[in-house]
């Protein structure tokens, strides 16, 4: 599925690939995942980048998780591994609030796999470049 803006992202959306395209990007742009209680054990999505970089502009692309039952979003849901190919150390937490795929640093091919247990998402993650993905905690 191309994303080219903000996507509220649905339990029924499970095993979908975002293809990220940021040219269009005027602003920062939010797509959100199911609570874990939603989504579910075994739910799964994956974003990949798909244009040369994100967004030359400097726009960022961010994903968070929405509350039960709710649009607002709730922290401390995602556990996340992230290789960073430039030889990095990568990116790594346990109790992570959201990410953000910075739009002017993550070029294309950078990936990430969201895994959920039915209580936490675990990422999965690779991109080129130290500083693609920031980790809010």
């Amino acid at each position: 599925v191309l994303t080219t803006t903000a996507t509220e992202i649905q339990p029924a959306a499970c095993g979908t690939v975002f293809m990220l395209d940021g040219t269009d990007y005027s602003a920062n742009v939010t797509h959100s995942l199911p609570h874990p209680s939603e989504a579910g054990a075994g739910w799964w999505c994956k974003f990949i980048v798909k244009t040369a970089v994100l967004d030359a502009g400097g726009d960022d692309c961010l994903i968070k998780v929405r509350a039960a039952g709710a649009s607002t979003f709730v922290d401390n849901l995602m556990v996340i591994q992230i290789h960073e190919t430039a030889g990095a150390a990568g990116l790594q937490d346990v109790d992570a609030d959201f990410l953000t795929l910075v739009g002017e640093t993550i070029v294309g091919g950078g990936q990430l796999e969201f895994l959920c247990d039915g209580n936490k998402y675990y990422v999965l993650g690779s991109v080129a470049a130290d500083g693609a993905i920031t980790v809010d905690t």
